[in-house]
């Protein structure tokens, strides 16, 4: 395209209160930008979100942040504010992605595919992320009465921005520009203590969101020339599901209602973590029982409509006959499988530090990122394109030593092809 240019895209948010500012607390958590109709072809994987953050102690904006072990998941930092995306064509309303429990598969994603050195590099320190909890503290805390706000850009990671193809927002022959709208976390899932005492001295604690926009990049034509035309957009979208477990042997069966799934992947949190402020709601723990052991997984199985695939077999985990703390290495694969290619995967925070199945409810005391633990597998193994879904249920049964009553929640995400075809006359359709 040697008729073209490369040009930015800077748009502010467009429903924020009178003061400037957006807030789970202050009644306006959903946050909306338009990327209007225009001949470009976006470039998704370049979209980023710019803003400032203040965190508070209580309602009067008063209190010091810095002595009341108030923090935030070292592993998110930033990205942590965001709960649900939902990226639509803005001239149909037609959904293209929608993701909730986003603070979950970010937790996922990022520790799978990044390396310690990478949480300590200037482009997470964008992302206000600090590879060390104590660290941390301090990207919230101030000193003084006031905190003083600081400035974060972060990717919004999602399957539509983390292809590479080009996404035409043409009236005509594209989407009809895109409109991404941001739902956020709720305060007791954003922030927790990071203390191993229980704590109600920040119950009233808070944040706030101000100068929030949206940064992309995208190519325009450079003399006037029509762009070339683009009939389709493919991509991976992730989809969310959720379920508890409470027995020695859970079954769980998902309607995934797609036809081209290229793998699922799953982690853990007691139920009673969710949305309290004790807990790092960011942890991929194990599964607990409610004294904090973790209930260890003696067996897999993985299903299609009843019958076990991708995997002929179960996976027998070490803990089925021998009582040690080692995480089983089938399920450490199988799971980073399910997110990524594992032969490609050239970098990682997962280590037997953060997968050791004695980390339990005293996970604060694990180095650096926390508990790093989920199961999963791929599908690539059958197709490339992935697996029809559409008329049976995904199924997986574990066998485990949840021996006390105790639910643990499941976040379950399904990896999947979809595509995107952009016709004049009939406008946009999303196959998945």
């Amino acid at each position: 395209m040697s008729n073209t240019k490369q040009v930015y895209i800077q748009v502010n948010a467009e429903n924020i209160a009178s003061n400037g500012t957006a807030s789970y607390s202050g009644g306006n958590p959903i946050v909306r930008f338009s990327l209007g109709e225009r001949e470009m072809h976006l470039i998704p994987s370049s979209i980023r979100l710019s803003g400032q953050i203040a965190c508070f102690y209580n309602s009067a904006q008063a209190g010091s942040l810095s002595a009341s072990n108030l923090n935030i998941s070292n592993k998110l930092g930033a990205m942590g504010v965001v709960e649900q995306i939902q990226i639509a064509s803005q001239r149909t309303k037609q959904t293209i992605e929608h993701i909730t429990h986003v603070d979950r598969l970010y937790s996922s994603l990022e520790t799978i595919r990044s390396s310690e050195q990478d949480y300590c590099s200037p482009f997470n320190n964008e992302r206000l992320v600090v590879p060390n909890k104590f660290l941390q503290e301090k990207v919230v805390s101030n000193p003084t009465t006031k905190n003083t706000p600081s400035t974060f850009c972060i990717p919004l990671i999602c399957g539509f921005t983390a292809g590479s193809d080009l996404c035409p927002l043409s009236a005509v022959n594209g989407v009809g520009g895109i409109e991404i709208t941001l739902s956020l976390a709720s305060n007791s899932s954003f922030f927790y203590n990071s203390s191993l005492t229980p704590s109600t001295d920040m119950d009233s604690a808070f944040y706030e969101l101000s100068n929030l926009q949206i940064f992309a990049e995208g190519i325009i034509s450079s003399d006037g020339s029509p762009l070339p035309v683009i009939n389709e957009l493919d991509y991976i979208s992730i989809n969310s599901y959720y379920e508890t477990i409470n027995s020695t042997n859970a079954t769980i069966n998902m309607p995934l209602a797609k036809s081209r799934v290229l793998g699922v992947f799953a982690n853990f949190m007691p139920s009673s973590y969710i949305n309290n402020r004790d807990f790092d709601g960011t942890q991929c723990r194990p599964p607990l029982n409610s004294d904090g052991t973790v209930a260890k997984i003696s067996q897999l199985t993985f299903t299609k409509g009843g019958v076990r695939l991708p995997l002929q077999y179960n996976i027998s985990t070490i803990h089925r006959d021998q009582n040690t703390d080692s995480c089983d290495a089938q399920i450490l694969y199988n799971y980073i499988n399910g997110i990524t290619s594992f032969v490609n995967l050239n970098r990682t925070n997962i280590n037997n530090l953060n997968t050791n199945c004695v980390n339990g409810a005293t996970d604060k005391l694990v180095r650096e990122l926390g508990n790093l633990y989920g199961i999963g597998v791929s599908f690539t193994n059958i197709s490339r394109d992935g697996i029809d879904f559409m008329n049976e249920s995904f199924g997986v049964q574990i066998d485990l030593d949840l021996t006390s009553d105790n639910p643990n929640s499941v976040f379950l995400f399904a990896v999947n092809r979809q595509t995107i075809t952009f016709n004049s006359q009939n406008g946009i359709m999303v196959s998945n």
